[in-house]
């Protein structure tokens, strides 16, 4: 295989493909959705936490339950 035959096998590195653009698709909708599982999970563990532990962060208990009631797509 000659270096012309194999840099037509593999393609234009500047060329986006179907599948290509497919993965990239995927890869961040799996990392939105990771994100958003984060934030679930801290927020749920904020609910555990107790004044001195919150304090120890940096937030009032007032702070920890508004973060508690966002939704988890909301940053």
């Amino acid at each position: 295989m000659t270096s012309t035959t194999f840099a037509t096998t593999l393609g234009n590195p500047g060329e986006r493909t179907f599948s290509g653009v497919v993965a990239i698709k995927i890869g961040g909708l799996v990392a939105t959705c990771s994100l958003w599982r984060r934030r679930h999970q801290w927020r749920r563990d904020l609910i555990r936490f107790s004044d001195h532990m919150l304090a120890d962060i940096g937030l009032t208990r007032g702070e920890a339950e508004a973060e508690m009631a966002k939704p988890f797509w909301r940053a």
